[in-house]
């Protein structure tokens, strides 16, 4: 019996996630219990007046990583399992939030088969200032993309819910967790592969640097109030296509932020970085007021100086000039905008 997540489908409230596995914990012999026997014992009651198939529920369990089934028919907790019901604080009909936290990590981050997914459901979300959380409206939309049971699984876990408008949307303790995923996406790197831990912390090390240079530059330019304005902006909302919001000149109005910076960072000197699709459309959209501040040589917890950052301003633009940029890149994808002028 393998997992899948269209056992989410059926299996609606990850609550009884723990009456699978305290039954394994509790009635397996070694560590094993058969799949028959466990499924007759998930059969024998309902729970809140749901009656869920046994191997529903049993594939759920599979599908996140709490159970696995041997090749001869026995189930047992795996090492994820056993941390999972460790953080169950000894209840059998909810989910603890240390559960849900569990659960939100695996789905958005793990390697296995939620990392197709959680990719698409993460892209297809946006982050709301207003309602400060990262969301879809399914009437203007439509539904997200993805594998089916995915959505229903990441509501079961208590990572993603929705309102009667018709809106789904990342709830508020899982913000970070969701923020996070979407800085994992734009930090992939040209092959396609996943920043470490390493990279990321240096990443986030590099953006608050830069938050500090441009309050310095903003001080010395007798603007203090908006220094006091420059915000990381990606410590909430990881898909705005930049990091920093920031002020250009001494002349800028406090409600008119015009400098908008994406940082890059590399532990070697040489300039050398990936742009995203939404970064390079942002670049496009915002144009002499987007920036790229590359910090070279960086170390994490080391001080940056103003010498160590390269700026460009409006890259949409300057990093076509042959002269200056090598752009590597597998496929460059044009399309004819219908009705524009010709060159």
């Amino acid at each position: 019996m393998g997992g899948s997540w269209k056992s989410f489908l059926s299996v609606r409230d990850g609550g009884e996630l723990n009456r699978a596995t305290l039954l394994v914990a509790r009635r397996g012999r070694g560590g094993l219990i058969d799949v028959r026997r466990l499924e007759a014992l998930l059969s024998d009651a309902a729970v809140k007046g749901q009656i869920v198939a046994a191997s529903e529920l049993i594939g759920a369990s599979v599908a996140l990583g709490l159970l696995e089934v041997t090749s001869l028919g026995g189930v047992r907790l795996t090492e994820f399992g056993r941390a999972f019901r460790r953080r169950g604080e000894g209840s059998m009909f909810e989910l603890s939030e240390g559960q849900q936290d569990l659960l939100a990590d695996f789905l958005l981050f793990s390697p296995g088969t939620a990392r197709g997914p959680s990719d698409q459901l993460a892209r297809s979300m946006a982050y709301s200032p207003r309602a400060r959380r990262y969301q879809r409206s399914i009437i203007d939309e439509g539904p997200p993309q993805i594998e089916d049971g995915f959505l229903d699984a990441c509501q079961a876990c208590g990572l993603v819910s929705g309102d009667r408008d018709g809106v789904i949307f990342v709830v508020r303790r899982q913000t970070e967790r969701m923020a996070k995923k979407v800085r994992v996406l734009r930090h992939l790197n040209a092959a396609g592969s996943e920043p470490t831990e390493e990279q990321l912390a240096l990443a986030e090390w590099a953006e608050t640097e830069v938050v500090r240079l441009e309050r310095q530059r903003l001080t010395r330019m007798r603007r203090p109030d908006l220094a006091g304005m420059v915000e990381r902006v990606s410590d909430y909302d990881s898909s705005l296509g930049y990091d920093v919001v920031s002020y250009q000149r001494a002349v800028s109005r406090p409600e008119a932020p015009d400098r908008f910076i994406e940082v890059k960072s590399s532990s070697l000197p040489g300039l050398q970085l990936v742009m995203t699709r939404n970064e390079l459309e942002t670049a496009r959209k915002l144009r002499r007021e987007y920036w790229v501040l590359f910090v070279g040589g960086a170390r994490l917890g080391r001080r940056v100086s103003p010498s160590s950052v390269r700026e460009l301003r409006n890259p949409a633009a300057t990093f076509f000039d042959t002269s200056r940029f090598l752009i590597s890149a597998d496929q460059l994808e044009v399309r004819e905008i219908v009705g524009g002028r010709g060159g």
